[in-house]
Formats: structure tokens, sequence, C-alpha cells
């Protein structure tokens, strides 16, 4: 009877956020707001429709690179990561700990430190999107690391509900690493001794 009770009152709970969300002017072409508490989807707006990604593609490279062996946990930037859209304040030949760089391109979304993550592993792309697969996201597809277009080609395509998915895994199996972008500023300290505030 209790239990009953709790489920009705968790079914009204969720009404009372799907209503006040409904009422919000929406500019996004696609909405997916889940309750991952409670493993429903509050509220949404074609939320089954691939859309390109942007950014949200670090959010797999970045699963994928913490879960891969390798053989070294310290990286070089080099001219050709450097060379990535946008200037997160990277030096040439700054020297990194693997997993406090994967934590700064997170963080600031850098191009240039998730390509010196990924670079070097010629199968990265195939292991995300298998990855994908894995987890159930049946609509999403990943062409490269970072989510930035090449020409006319977006970096990955996929829908809201399978990006519900990814967070949610991306939560539940690598929280150490997304915690950081939680944070409103921090300071990432370089192998190099640079000091980088974000």
């Amino acid at each position: 009877s209790s239990d009953l009770e709790k489920e009705k009152e968790i079914a009204n709970e969720i009404l009372i956020q799907k209503s006040k969300l409904e009422e919000l002017v929406l500019e996004a072409k696609a909405v997916s707001v889940y309750n991952i508490t409670k493993d429903k989807i509050i509220y949404s707006k074609n939320d089954d429709i691939p859309m390109p990604l942007a950014s949200l593609v670090k959010t797999m490279s970045a699963i994928v690179a913490q879960n891969m062996e390798r053989k070294e946990n310290e990286i070089i930037l080099d001219s050709s990561a450097l060379g990535e859209v946008g200037n997160n304040g990277l030096y040439l030949g700054e020297r990194w700990d693997y997993t406090e760089l994967l934590k700064f391109s997170l963080m600031l979304s850098s191009n240039d430190g998730m390509y010196a993550i990924t670079r070097n592993s010629p199968l990265f792309i195939d292991k995300m999107n298998e990855k994908a697969e894995k987890i159930g996201m049946q609509n999403t597809v990943f062409y490269n690391t970072t989510g930035l277009d090449e020409g006319i080609n977006p970096g990955g395509v996929g829908t809201a509900r399978d990006m519900n998915r990814l967070a949610s895994f991306a939560l539940h199996s690598n929280g150490e690493i997304f915690r950081v972008s939680k944070l409103p500023e921090t300071t990432f300290t370089s192998l190099s001794n640079y000091k980088h505030q974000v």
C-alpha cells in the first residue's frame, strides 16, 4: 500500500515537472528531459530525430579514452594537435598527464586536447561507435573525436534520447572524469608546470 502511494506521488511529481516544461519557450530543435533516478523521460520534443552533436561527441571520446589501454600516461602537445579549431591556451611542446588533459578537454570542450588524446589510435572512432551500439544508442553515429564539422559533414549525429543514454552511462561508469564539469572553475597544472585557470 505504501509502495502504491509512493508510485502515485512519483507519477504526480513527474506530471508537475512535465507541465512546467511544456510552458517553456524553447529554441532548441530537439529536447529530452530525463530523470535518471527514476529512469523516466519527463519531457521530449523531437527526441528521436538524429541531429548534429557538435561537442557532445567529446563525451563519448572521453569514455572510450578513459577505458583504453595505453602505453604511457604522458601526452606532449604538438603542432597538429594545436592546429584544431579553437584556442584554449595550450602550448606547443606542453606535457600533460593523460587523465588531467582529458578532464581539461571536457571542462573547456578543448578540440586541441581531445585530438591530442585520441589521434594515435586508428580505431578510436570505431570503438566510439561500438560503445554507442553496446549501450543502446541506436540512432547515433560518430565521425570524429571532437564533434567539429568536417566541411558540410558533422562530427557526429544522434538523437536527444540517445544523449540521455550517453549522459547516464558516463555518470555511472566514468563519474570521476565527468565530475570536473560540475565545478564553476578550477586550475589545471600541466606536467610542464603551466597553470590553466578554467
